[in-house]
């Protein structure tokens, strides 16, 4: 699978727990979307959204990097990211 493609398909995957979770138009979603500001999450909500990406996708945060994550685009390359780091290990 290409990276464009990968990318698609976690964004794909972040943006439907994100309508779920805040019954937000899937079309209205972004990447650009910001977590706090946009989709109007509080830490609290945004603790769960990193919870839950962590399970999905198997992969861990660090306390930084859950901290510079304020974008949904954002939080995807980081998944990616992670994903990645892990295959090559």
């Amino acid at each position: 699978m290409d990276t464009k493609n990968y990318y698609d398909v976690l964004f794909g995957q972040v943006a439907e727990f994100i309508a779920v979770k805040t019954l937000i138009d899937m079309k209205n979603i972004k990447p650009e979307s910001k977590i706090i500001q946009d989709l109007s999450f509080d830490s609290l909500d945004k603790l769960e959204f990193v919870s839950w990406m962590e399970k999905e996708f198997q992969v861990k945060f660090s306390c930084e990097q859950i901290e510079a994550m304020e974008t949904l685009g954002q939080a995807v390359d980081m998944v990616a990211a992670n994903k990645i780091m892990t295959r090559s290990l």
